[in-house]
Parts: structure tokens; sequence; C-alpha cells
């Protein structure tokens, strides 16, 4: 509601006659406005919403110049401007300082016109926004946290799958080695039972070439048979 209100008031302050310019809806309207004159910056007028805003009183804000309380300098304030235009937007984004030291980020809404003596004269409406900015931090940190938490997720799996590879390619490497060792026995099996064969053979012809010159006996360890041989 303060919104609109804000709005409708600035939309009469652009149309309306400089001695209608609504001074009683001005000073106790519920969002912050300031009068100010646009070449000194000097705050002319504070209504009682901007003295609770910036813990000052009326009388202590309008000693006072706008650069007193905006921290941007001239060229920053300058960038934002162009930020502005850039981005489309009919207000400006600036950081006050309040009577604690705190700052505030708030929304500028200036429109100008002129009082009762023709003066040129800039009507600002301040609107806070470190809630929304604050908000809006939160829920970037909580969308960088949760990125974060994705990135961990995603390289847990990836080490969990790098283990299972390297398990998998141990077994397959014991497999291998199993195989390899037991190639291994089997061809020394074969050549064992080749050599095994050989010196058979070669018993058997031994036996084979001497056989006629053997003595058998029965069991009474007679004689059978003699071959002599010259």
């Amino acid at each position: 509601m303060s919104k609109l209100l804000g709005g409708l008031l600035l939309l009469f302050c652009i149309s309306a006659p400089a001695n209608e310019l609504p001074y009683y809806t001005f000073s106790n309207h519920s969002a912050v406005m300031l009068i100010i004159e646009p070449t000194s910056g000097k705050i002319l007028d504070a209504n009682k919403a901007a003295a609770a805003f910036y813990g000052y009183s009326e009388a202590v804000l309008e000693s006072k110049v706008i650069q007193d309380i905006n921290l941007f300098t001239t060229e920053q304030v300058a960038n934002e401007r162009q930020a502005a235009l850039n981005e489309g937007r009919n207000y400006f984004i600036f950081q006050h300082q309040i009577a604690d030291g705190s700052v505030k980020t708030v929304s500028v809404h200036s429109t100008p016109f002129e009082d009762s003596d023709g003066k040129p004269r800039l009507l600002s409406i301040i609107q806070d926004m470190s809630e929304q900015r604050k908000l809006q931090q939160d829920l970037w940190h909580y969308q960088a946290n949760l990125e974060q938490q994705v990135m961990l997720q995603t390289e847990k799996i990836k080490q969990a799958n790098m283990v299972q590879v390297i398990l998998l390619t141990a077994v397959i490497a014991v497999l291998i080695l199993s195989m390899a060792v037991l190639m291994t026995v089997l061809v020394r099996l074969r050549r064992s039972n080749q050599r095994a064969q050989d010196q058979g053979a070669k018993l058997s012809a031994i036996f084979d070439s001497i056989k006629a010159y053997l003595v058998f006996t029965d069991e009474t360890h007679h004689i059978e048979a003699a071959m002599v041989q010259y």
C-alpha cells in the first residue's frame, strides 16, 4: 500500500502546481521521503518516516547534505545512474549510513518539481532493500552450498567408481597371474612327463640290448638258460 501511495504522490508532484504539493501527506506518509536541493544535495525537508529510518531527528536530517548519508562516491553514483539506464530501472540503488553507523541498501525513486517560489527541488522516496538483499545473498549462499554439495557427491561417485575400477583391475590381474602360473605348471608337467617317457624309452632300449646276456634261474636257483655269444 505504501508503494502505491508513494507512486501516486510522485505522479501528483509531477502533474500538480508547485503550491499544491501535499505537505501534510509528505510529512505523515509511511514511506521514507526527502526533499533535496538538486545542485548542492542539501536536504531541505525530511518526513517523520525518514527520521525514524535514519535515526536522526528531522531537524538534524535537514542540516545535512545527501552526501553525508550516501556512501557512494561521485563516480559510483554516475556508474549507478548508467546501470539503471542500461537495466531500464526508474530508480537507483545506493548504500545509506544511518545514525547507529550501520549501512542500509536502499532504492531511491526521485522526481523533480518546483516549490512555491519556483525553485527546482527533488522529491526522493527511499525504500530499504537490506532484507531483500540479505535474502538474495542467503539464497545465493544456499545455491552455492547446494552446488558445492553436488560437486562433492559427484566427486565421491567418481572416486567410488575409480575404486571399483582399481579393484576390478586388481582381480583381473590376479586372474591373469593365476592363469600364467597354471600355464607354467602345465608346461613344466608336460616337460617332466616327456623326460620321464624319454628316460623310460632309454631304459627299455638298454634292457633290450643286454637281455641276451642275462642269466635267469628258477626257484631252486638252477640256471634255466644261458646264451654265450662270441
